[in-house]
């Protein structure tokens, strides 16, 4: 058995379905307790840690380009780059810029 993450913008919402098509977990803006919020996701990895980092497309200066979101559905972790839109992906590097082992899967 494996999972199949899909992306979906409409409406502000990252889905993760099983191999059945069976939605498993899903986080929408009305999930998130905080300020960010999400609009297009890209490039998704899963982390070891069971969090979820997700690039935000149409980050802008009031939302994140990059979030880390927990199973429990909180932003653990965000980035705004200011001036920067468009984030497509993002690849975690370990502090030998290697691609870090805490990516379970991409």
């Amino acid at each position: 058995m494996f999972a199949v993450t899909l992306m979906c913008g409409c409406g502000g919402r990252l889905s993760e379905f099983d191999a059945e098509g069976k939605l498993v977990w899903q986080v929408t803006n009305e999930d998130l307790q905080g300020p960010e919020k999400i609009d297009i996701i890209t490039g998704i990895s899963r982390l070891k840690n069971g969090n979820t980092i997700a690039g935000n497309y149409t980050g802008n200066d009031a939302n994140p380009d990059i979030l880390e979101i927990s199973p429990a559905k909180k932003v653990v972790w965000s980035l705004n780059l200011k001036g920067v839109t468009h984030v497509a992906m993002a690849q975690l590097l370990n502090a030998g810029l290697k691609p870090s082992d805490e990516v379970l899967a991409r």
